[in-house]
């Protein structure tokens, strides 16, 4: 919010965001993370122009809002893991995590699905 919380929404563009993802970036955060964030300013803006209304009936934003960038993603292949790596990692393991782990080797959920279960 320090970044743009004090810009009408007219002013918020790819050059007034470009503090926010320097800063970010400068953190270690990684690109997808940001690119989320700036999902959500695209969406408010969308809506500021075409479905929030003042008290008077009008528009919150009278132009059409800014495309706002997405930062570059590299994505990472899927990596899974060998038989050996397996054999490796399961004794290492806690008891109570093994059959955890071994039920997210097979299946591939990620780890807050994995984490979830009842």
């Amino acid at each position: 919010m320090r970044h743009f919380g004090e810009l009408q929404p007219q002013h918020i563009h790819d050059a007034t965001l470009a503090p926010f993802i320097a800063e970010r970036r400068a953190a270690g955060v990684s690109p997808t993370t940001i690119n989320r964030t700036l999902e959500i300013a695209r969406t408010i803006l969308n809506r500021a122009a075409r479905s929030y209304r003042d008290q008077d009936g009008y528009p919150l934003l009278n132009a059409i809002p800014p495309l706002i960038a997405m930062v570059p993603e590299s994505r990472k292949p899927p990596y899974p893991i060998t038989w050996e790596e397996q054999d490796r990692l399961f004794p290492a393991l806690p008891a109570h995590l093994q059959p955890m782990a071994l039920f997210a080797v097979n299946t591939g959920l990620r780890n807050s699905n994995v984490c979830g279960l009842q």
